[in-house]
C-alpha cells in the first residue's frame, strides 16, 4: 500500500504543480486552490493524493461547479463537486459564517441542486482525486481540459454545448487516458510508479495491480 500511496502522491504533486501555475492572460489565477495551511503536497503525510479547487474566469467571476462538472463528463473526465460531505471544511475555505450558511439552507440550497454562488460566494468546491489507476497521462488530460478555459469568459462556458475536443468519451480504453473517478472502482488505468509504459487495455489491469502493491 506504501507503493500506492507513492504513485498516488506523485501525480497529485505534479497536478497540484501545474494547476497553481495556469493563468490567464492578464496575469489571473485559473484555479483556487484550497489547502490547510501545513499541507505540503511533496509530503504524503500532511496531504491526500486529492486537490480541492474552484475555477475564475478572465473577468474574476466565479465559473459554476456544475457547470465545469458538465463540461468534464462530456469529456470523460471524472470529479466531485459539491460540499463533498464536509460543511465545516467547505465553510472554512469559502469564508462562510454560521448565518451565511443557514441562510443558504433556507434559501433553498442543496448539495447538487445546480446552485452555484450566492451572496457572491461558491457554494462547494469542485474536487479531483487520484489513486491506484490513475496515470501521468490522466494528469495531462486533465491539463489539457483546463487551458481551455484560460481567456474565456463565463458566458462562453454557460452557452458551450459541444466538448472540448479532448477525445471521445465511448474511446477511453482505445486511448488510454481515462481521469480516475472518486470512487476505487472507476475500471481507467493503471500505472506503476516507475514504469513509463502505461497499461491502456482492460486485460491488464489486475498484472499491473498486482506489481504495483507488492513491489
Amino acid at each position: 500500500m506504501d507503493n500506492v500511496s507513492k504513485h498516488a502522491g506523485l501525480l497529485a504533486a505534479a497536478l497540484y504543480k501545474h494547476m497553481s501555475s495556469l493563468t490567464h492572460s492578464n496575469g489571473t489565477s485559473i484555479c483556487t486552490i484550497y489547502k490547510g495551511a501545513t499541507a505540503d503536497y511533496d509530503n504524503r503525510k500532511t496531504q491526500g493524493p486529492t486537490i480541492a479547487f474552484n475555477v475564475r474566469d478572465i473577468l474574476g467571476n466565479w465559473i459554476g461547479k456544475s457547470h465545469f462538472e458538465r463540461l468534464a463528463t462530456r469529456n470523460a473526465i471524472q470529479l466531485r463537486t459539491g460540499g463533498v460531505c464536509n460543511p465545516g471544511g467547505i465553510a472554512m475555505h469559502l469564508n462562510m459564517s454560521p448565518r451565511e450558511m443557514q441562510e443558504n439552507y433556507a434559501e433553498g440550497l442543496r448539495c447538487g441542486n445546480g446552485i452555484d454562488e450566492m451572496n457572491g460566494k461558491p457554494t462547494g468546491i469542485i474536487r479531483v482525486s487520484l489513486g491506484a489507476m490513475s496515470s501521468f497521462n490522466d494528469v495531462e488530460v486533465f491539463m489539457r481540459f483546463l487551458k481551455s478555459f484560460v481567456d474565456q469568459k463565463n458566458d462562453w462556458f454557460d452557452l458551450s454545448d459541444v466538448t472540448v475536443g479532448l477525445r471521445n468519451p465511448d474511446d477511453d480504453e482505445k486511448q488510454g487516458q481515462r481521469f480516475s473517478r472518486d470512487m476505487s472502482d472507476n475500471g481507467s488505468q493503471l500505472d506503476s510508479i516507475d514504469s513509463k509504459q502505461h497499461e491502456t487495455r482492460l486485460g491488464g489491469i489486475y498484472n499491473v495491480l498486482r506489481r504495483l502493491i507488492c513491489r
